[in-house]
C-alpha cells in the first residue's frame, strides 16, 4: 500500500527539533546517540511505549510510562507498521539530522564515545523559544524520555535495546 502523507518521524528538520528538545532536558545537555534515537522514536510514537518493558532498577519507571500511555493514545489515523520497521525507517533520517547538527555545531561529540552534547549558544533565539514552547506543551513525555529512559543501560540483555525491541542487542560488547 502506498500513501502520500507527512510524518514528522521522516522529516530531518523536525528530527533536529526533537533532538534539541530531548538534549535540552537531558542531564548535562548530553545523551548517548543510541538512547537519543530510541527517545526520539518514542517522542514520535509515544503509544508504542507499551512494548517497552520496565526495569525494576529504575524507581517509578513503570508508573510514569503507564501514565503517559493513558495520555498519548494512537488515533484511528495512526496505522503504522511494526515498531522495529518504523525505527529502521527513521534511522537514516536521524543520522542525517545528527550529521547536520554536527556540521552546524549545534551539537558536539564529547570525550565519551557516542555521546553528543547540545551547544545552546549556536541556536537562534527564535528556534530556542520554539523548542522551549514544544517542551512545555509535552513536558511529561519529554522529561520521561530525556531523564528516565537514559537511566536504563543501552546495551546488552535487559538494556534499552533489548527492552524496546528496536535495536539488536545480542552482539553488544558489554
Amino acid at each position: 500500500m502506498f500513501s502520500i502523507s507527512y510524518s514528522a518521524a521522516y522529516d530531518p528538520f523536525h528530527t533536529v527539533f526533537r533532538f534539541a528538545s530531548l538534549l535540552l532536558n537531558s542531564q548535562d545537555n548530553s545523551q548517548r546517540f543510541g538512547v537519543l534515537q530510541i527517545s526520539d522514536f518514542y517522542l514520535c510514537f509515544p503509544w508504542l511505549m507499551s512494548d517497552l518493558t520496565a526495569p525494576r532498577s529504575v524507581s517509578g519507571f513503570q508508573k510514569k510510562r503507564n501514565e503517559l500511555l493513558r495520555r498519548y493514545k494512537a488515533s484511528s489515523y495512526d496505522i503504522t507498521p511494526t515498531a522495529s520497521t518504523l525505527f529502521e525507517r527513521m534511522e537514516p533520517i536521524q543520522l542525517a539530522a545528527l550529521s547536520a547538527m554536527l556540521s552546524k555545531k549545534l551539537v558536539v561529540e564529547t570525550d565519551l564515545p557516542g555521546v553528543v552534547q547540545i551547544q545552546l549558544d549556536m541556536f537562534s533565539q527564535r528556534l530556542l523559544e520554539s523548542v522551549q514552547r514544544y517542551v512545555k506543551e509535552n513536558n511529561e513525555l519529554i522529561l520521561f524520555l530525556s531523564e528516565e529512559l537514559p537511566k536504563i543501560p543501552l546495551a546488552g540483555k535487559a538494556g534499552l535495546k533489548d527492552r524496546s525491541g528496536l535495536k539488536e542487542y545480542r552482539y553488544d560488547y558489554v
